[in-house]
């Protein structure tokens, strides 16, 4: 699906599951895609591609991938959006996000899905003003960054998760030094704590 400039702008999918290989937006007019109550949609393989300039929105209720990519959420990003919508798991199947292209992803609504969360380049923003909620997915959190792009996680909270490969633990991958990947942590409006456990430990 491709959004363009010109057209019939802002979109709106019907009640139950729309599945599409991929979803690009580079208009250089903001755009919302919406649905009815209770839809769902399914990127089978490519991802979603926003750019133009402006900030896109994603709003439809439910989000999820197909296994076109084994069940990988490619969120890439050359101008940032907001996601409005719920990510979830596909049926009995595990999703994972990745985060890929520069700019800030904005994540508005609690995300349920149980895969890993993969951060490559940009900034990931969690949910702002939210304590009962959380945009970040309770697999692992594995913070890879981009020779181009520094990869970030940005949180008003605290943020405590232990090192390692598991489920609900965060790992840092990126291979440093010349040409390999930076990440960080960004507070949002106050200073935050970063716990990864262990003290004394080394990190």
């Amino acid at each position: 699906v491709l959004f363009r400039s010109s057209g019939a702008g802002n979109r709106a999918l019907p009640l139950g599951t729309t599945t599409v290989q991929s979803l690009n937006i580079p208009s250089t007019t903001a755009r919302t895609l919406s649905g009815a109550a209770g839809s769902t949609l399914v990127i089978e393989s490519g991802g979603i591609i926003t750019g133009g300039g402006v900030t896109h929105t994603i709003s439809v209720p439910n989000l999820t991938a197909g296994a076109g990519d084994n069940y990988h959420l490619n969120l890439i990003t050359w101008n940032s959006n907001t996601i409005r919508s719920s990510i979830v798991d596909n049926g009995g199947n595990p999703v994972s996000l990745v985060k890929a292209g520069g700019n800030t992803t904005s994540f508005l609504s609690n995300n349920t899905y149980t895969g890993s969360t993969i951060l490559v380049e940009g900034m990931f923003r969690d949910i702002i003003g939210a304590r009962n909620i959380t945009a970040l997915g309770g697999g692992n959190l594995n913070m890879v960054g981009d020779a181009d792009s520094q990869g970030t996680y940005e949180t008003d909270r605290h943020f405590t998760r232990a090192l390692g490969a598991g489920v609900g633990e965060v790992q840092f991958t990126g291979g440093g030094g010349f040409g390999g990947g930076s990440v960080g942590f960004s507070a949002y409006g106050a200073p935050i704590n970063v716990n990864f456990g262990g003290a004394g430990d080394e990190i």
